[in-house]
């Protein structure tokens, strides 16, 4: 038998409840003991004075700044997501942002055209009450061979030391955005469907966590799927409802 939505109208989710977020992460800190037992390893592999240390940068978003600055007990958030244009693209973008080695420990302001994605992760750090992103593009110098071979063999600590990592699975490429953050839509981002049928409210459901990930860009790359497995907090951002998980 097959049915037909009659009189139907599209019930579309909210903007996320990023301040619901925060008390998630609050509680998982004050219960999880798993949560936080990377940080300790962390800190016992990569010794303060080492390289790794020495060449490690964050965005303060509310400065805007790309800053050096030692990730030890830093409270940062780390974005994994897809670059999406070519590495000649981002270059451009990045030629003026980021820290070189004759200015490795000054502050540096961010462009002031940002990829979508990295712009509205740095708006949903501010509504966590994070004031640090780290994310690669301006975070590493791809210039750099020496810095860049050095924060990549250590990419496990960084998002294992991260308060929480936003994972950007959703469309093809860092202009994609994180649906729902800085009043972001697209029409691809699939809506409920509500009819009343018999006395009841009929909805359709949302994708799930799967289907949100398995068929994305971002699940195909191994590099980007190791990152959201190596975090111990996520914040799934795949073009439904957000989802957060942690463990």
């Amino acid at each position: 038998m097959r049915g037909e939505f009659l009189d139907g109208w599209p019930a579309t989710f909210p903007n996320p409840n990023l301040h619901l977020v925060k008390e998630w992460i609050l509680e998982c800190e004050q219960v999880h003991q798993t949560c936080s037992e990377g940080n300790e390893a962390a800190e016992t592999v990569t010794p303060s004075n080492s390289p790794y240390y020495r060449s490690f940068r964050v965005i303060d978003v509310r400065k805007r700044l790309v800053i050096s600055i030692s990730p030890e007990n830093l409270r940062y958030i780390a974005l994994s997501y897809v670059w999406g244009l070519s590495q000649e693209e981002y270059l451009s973008i990045q030629k003026d942002s980021v820290c070189t080695k004759a200015g490795a420990n000054m502050n540096t302001p961010l462009p002031s055209r940002l990829p979508k994605t990295i712009d509205d992760a740095m708006t949903a750090c501010l509504a966590l009450g994070a004031d640090y992103l780290w994310a690669d593009l301006f975070c590493i110098d791809q210039n750099d061979s020496e810095e860049k071979d050095v924060q990549l063999s250590c990419m496990g600590y960084t998002y294992r030391r991260a308060l929480l990592t936003i994972v950007a699975t959703y469309g093809n490429g860092s202009e994609s955005g994180l649906p729902g953050i800085n009043g972001h839509y697209e029409t691809e981002i699939p809506s409920q469907i509500r009819v009343h049928i018999g006395g009841f409210d009929m909805i359709t459901g949302l994708p799930t966590l799967s289907d949100q990930i398995v068929d994305s860009i971002w699940a195909e790359r191994g590099w980007t799927f190791q990152e959201g497995l190596l975090a111990k907090r996520c914040l799934i951002f795949g073009g439904a409802e957000p989802v957060f998980l942690c463990g």
